[in-house]
């Protein structure tokens, strides 16, 4: 498999777990990624997941979201 074959494939992986996490309170969501995370096999593939989990708890804390979480 080419590099940036590898790659997509780790992003395509990546997608699907954010609906999965997306279902879960963010420090639950944060546990499974990082989990997850430790399952990559190189630097790079962790690197990627880090920087989705930070995009997730960027967007779990904006006001819109708050307010979505807040409601009975």
């Amino acid at each position: 498999m080419a590099y940036d074959e590898y790659h997509e494939a780790i992003l395509q992986r990546i997608r699907g777990m954010q609906g999965e996490i997306a279902r879960l309170p963010p420090r639950e969501a944060m546990s499974y990624a990082y989990l997850i995370s430790r399952d990559m096999p190189d630097e790079a593939a962790r690197m990627l997941v880090a920087e989705m989990l930070l995009d997730y708890r960027r967007r779990s804390i904006s006001p819109v979201s708050q307010t979505t979480l807040n409601k009975p």
